[in-house]
């Protein structure tokens, strides 16, 4: 029977592209829809699993099939029964398998709006091994001992390989969910335990109350021998025990209870089910951080233990704002979900918005909103020029060619942001109120958002915020175009006329496309009356291609985008630019918003590569970083700085480059300190950071003495004094310049150190610039006999060639003159696609004896030449380079 069913399910999938439209291709037929099912899983000892479900479905049009998803299950009988439990003949079934439907053809035919019981008596599965759908995870325990746990993870379509089910994000129903478990483990899914039975042989069987109506992706469930915290306001953290022991969970415990009452409040709606439980689950297993399922949340454990003695502020940071992203979305995403994938955004983009603004609300001190726009928006300007980059409203065929994230993230994030300001918190928080209300429980599409935010400004007679235009009209051609629009105003210094003019960038670097954006312009002109950087409702709405203003003469400067509300970058005239470059010198540069000031530094670089305004223009602006000590402008500016050093690199300026570098971040590093002190804030912990991290990477030689004396202060007293958020910077600004028995001591100290203290010890044992302890040292590293973990074997190699000038010429040497192992856990350090990728020196002699080794079989034979660079990028190079050399009399060498 097996072969008739593969090929009519071949037969059947050619039909079906040539009768359905693409983007319905892949979609259930609308004649039926679940609202409960009833599943139970059994798991048997860390292989397979079986279960059964019973599906209750409502008719929605006259229909001789019933069609739903099972993805690598084998499926036992299939029964359907009517309400008085007359069974409903089936005559036959199929498989298509390449759209994972299993479609039954029943005798007679079903009656609309009437209801129906469809009950897969048993299903049989296999645990996964691809970290989606119900799958098998390993950690060890504080004795070294191996454990297993096995856990879901569901979104986009891996609901169907755990059990049969109508696998889409509109469809969503009630489950009870029922874990047959050995009694060794326990089990948790979306809601609380209802009751426990035992069942004999050491078995027992876990049902947990009904959900409210969820959609498949976002049902889970866990088996472990995990142990909670104790529970506050309905939250608990599920981990290892001894992470629990440890303390691992409390931080993120308390903070959780504040972030979901944060969201109560924001909201208006309580939040839906009994509880929310944490769950960490080793960090290799979760890549993309955490999963938002209705009740049980999963996170990497790095994205959710937080031990004070160990983690870092970023850490802190990061625990944080990933917890108020997760619960954001049992509002955005849980309680209303995108109709389909295509709206994805209506979800995710919501949850990273909140992720800061949740945060901020229970943590103010943090600057989360302006955070915000040097994390989020600046990331979603870097995805909207990626090759893959596509509209918010994104039709793609199957939930397999997932969109972007840097679309339905950031991007969505970013002109959400930018809606809150243009409409005003108020009438912004009022519009998501309303939408929520209407929508709960069920399912919505991206016109249902922009009609609830109208509603909020037509109560309100605030139509004059939008100058009269409809939200569906300015939302559309956010949501609708590619890429990004940037806005060139230009002065004419005679008339006092500002024209501007709106080109869309996308991934080809172009702006030959026609798209036009209702963008709303804010702007400062600095000495005009009653012209600040405070409000920032707009001033006006540019709604053409070029329009001219009158009345914006003056002897100063004018900003456009105050705050970067608007998600759009601004390039001036040269006499604006270097009006702005002037008064940033002053001691009133502060006087400019730190969020416009990391603008006009994040602006002016990214116009320098995309070959849009002189390099000199953007160099010369970034001198004021010399007086900057802000958070929010330096961490843009060190971002930018990233760029390019990657390009200067290849250049003999380089060494010019980075001494110019740490003199900008001198005033900061004297302002901060190296130490950390009982007055810091948050910010300034992070600030420190940044700082020491780039002087410690350019090898500064505060940064090594100090370093060094920590080290022979380690070396008397037995105890090293570096607190864990300076302590691989400052080991590895040591290492950089330690002699053969100060390394030795540090290599000797990663033995003995505990598993995080290994990491960073040794990342910055492959700090040293000395070529023979580099070359022993890779000697070390490819040496299988001694006790280096293989992952921290990875972690060496890469730091070396990633931020060691001496380390990465090292290494391609080592490359050429020695057989490296065929070992899988250094196989994409060792290739030649990633260390090309990773190294900048490509115009190097260097990297041409790599070019002729048996290891670079991978590189496109033209990397290696200058013709593989773009004409942009080697004019780009030579000014970056004819600057620094100017400069260059003015710099302590």
């Amino acid at each position: 029977m097996h072969p008739i069913i593969v090929t009519i399910s071949i037969s059947l999938s050619f039909l079906a592209r040539g009768v359905f439209p693409q983007d319905q291709y892949y979609h259930l037929p609308k004649n039926v829809r679940p609202f409960r099912y009833n599943l139970t899983i059994e798991h048997h000892k860390n292989t397979s699993f079986s279960g059964s479900v019973s599906i209750d479905i409502k008719v929605l049009a006259v229909t001789k099939n019933i069609t739903f998803h099972s993805k690598d299950l084998t499926l036992g009988p299939i029964r359907l029964y009517d309400t008085i439990g007359r069974e409903i003949y089936i005559v036959n079934h199929i498989f298509d398998e390449d759209r994972d439907l299993c479609i039954l053809f029943l005798r007679g035919h079903l009656v609309k709006h009437e209801r129906y019981k469809l009950v897969i008596e048993k299903f049989v599965g296999n645990l996964q091994h691809e970290k989606s759908g119900f799958f098998l995870a390993k950690y060890n325990d504080e004795y070294g001992k191996e454990r297993n746990l096995s856990l879901t993870h569901f979104e986009p379509n891996g609901a169907r390989t755990a059990f049969p089910c109508f696998d889409e994000p509109g469809l969503r129903a009630k489950f009870i969910v029922s874990i047959i478990r050995d009694e060794n483990y326990n089990s948790a899914s979306n809601e609380k335990l209802a009751k426990s039975i035992y069942l004999g042989h050491g078995r027992y069987q876990d049902t947990f109350r009904e959900t409210v109506e969820m959609p498949t992706y976002l049902v889970a469930f866990v088996i472990s021998d995990f142990v909670y915290t104790k529970e506050i306001d309905r939250v608990r953290v599920l981990a290892r025990r001894e992470a629990i022991a440890n303390g691992g969970g409390e931080y993120v415990l308390d903070e959780a209870v504040r972030l979901l009452r944060a969201m109560e409040d924001f909201t208006g709606l309580r939040y839906s089910l009994s509880k929310v439980d944490l769950l960490a689950v080793p960090s290799s297993y979760f890549l993309d951080g955490a999963m938002e399922n209705w009740g049980l949340i999963m996170y990497g454990d790095d994205h959710l233990l937080y031990y004070k003695s160990t983690s870092t502020t970023e850490d802190l940071q990061r625990c944080t704002t990933y917890t108020a992203h997760e619960l954001a979305h049992q509002w955005f995403g849980n309680l209303v979900t995108p109709k389909s994938w295509h709206y994805i955004w209506l979800s995710e983009g919501f949850a990273a918005y909140f992720q800061y603004h949740a945060t901020d609300m229970v943590e103010p001190s943090w600057r989360l909103r302006e955070q915000f726009v040097i994390e989020e928006v600046h990331k979603a300007f870097t995805g909207d020029l990626i090759p893959m980059a596509h509209p918010l409203n994104y039709v793609f065929e199957d939930a397999n060619s997932f969109p972007s994230p840097w679309m339905y993230y950031y991007k969505a994030s970013a002109i959400i942001k930018m809606t809150e300001h243009f409409l005003t918190p108020p009438l912004f928080r009022e519009g998501l109120r309303i939408y929520l209300q209407r929508k709960k429980f069920s399912t919505s599409q991206p016109s249902d958002l922009y009609r609830a935010w109208q509603t909020a400004v037509d109560h309100a007679n605030a139509g004059y915020l939008l100058d009269g235009m409809p939200m569906k009209k300015i939302w559309g051609t956010w949501d609708t175009n590619v890429g990004y629009p940037v806005v060139t105003a230009t002065r004419d210094y005679r008339t006092g006329s500002l024209t501007l003019t709106q080109e869309t960038y996308n991934a080809d670097n172009s702006t030959g496309d026609s798209s036009v954006w209702i963008i709303p312009i804010t702007y400062v002109l600095h000495g005009a009356k009653g012209s600040s950087f405070a409000k920032t409702m707009t001033d006006f709405w540019m709604t053409e291609k070029t329009m001219t203003l009158k009345d914006f003469r003056s002897d100063s400067w004018l900003i456009l985008n105050k705050q970067h509300a608007g998600y759009f970058r601004v390039n001036y005239d040269t006499i604006n630019w270097y009006r702005i470059i002037e008064f940033l010198r002053t001691y009133a540069f502060k006087s400019i918003h730190p969020l416009n000031r990391a603008q006009l530094v994040n602006d002016a670089f990214q116009l320098v590569e995309d070959a849009k305004l002189n390099a000199k223009i953007a160099l010369d602006l970034s001198e004021f970083i010399k007086q900057e000590t802000d958070y929010i402008v330096l961490k843009p500016f060190l971002k930018r700085i990233d760029s390019f050093d990657f390009m200067v690199a290849v250049t003999p300026e380089y060494p010019i480059f980075q001494q110019y570098v740490i003199q900008l971040l001198n005033f900061a590093y004297e302002h901060i300190g190296p130490e950390e002190v009982i007055r810091d804030t948050h910010i300034r912990k992070l600030t420190r950071v940044i700082v020491v991290r780039r002087l410690c990477l350019y090898g500064d030689e505060r940064c090594q003495q100090f370093g060094l004396n920590k080290i022979k202060t380690w070396q008397r007293t037995g105890r090293l004094d570096i607190p864990t958020d300076l302590k691989f910077h400052f080991l590895c600004g040591a290492m950089q310049n330690a002699n053969q028995h100060e390394w030795d001591f540090l290599f000797q100290q990663y033995y003995k150190a505990d598993p995080n203290d290994q990491i960073i010890y040794i990342m910055a044992l492959a700090c040293t610039r000395n070529r023979l302890m580099l070359h022993s040292f890779l000697g070390q590293i490819y040496d299988y006999t001694n006790a280096i973990t293989t992952a921290h074997r990875t972690k060496a190699l890469v730091n070396m060639i990633e931020n060691n000038v001496v380390g990465r010429e090292v290494v391609l040497t080592y490359a050429t003159t020695q057989t490296l192992p065929q070992n899988s856990s250094l196989e994409e350090a060792n290739s030649a696609d990633t260390i090309t990728q990773i190294v900048p020196s490509r115009l190097t002699d260097q990297v041409e004896l790599y070019q002729n080794s048996e290891n670079a079989k991978l590189v496109p034979a033209n990397f290696f030449t200058k013709e593989y660079l773009e004409q942009y990028e080697i004019d780009y190079i030579d000014q970056i380079s004819d600057w620094l050399r100017d400069r260059q009399n003015t710099l302590e060498m």
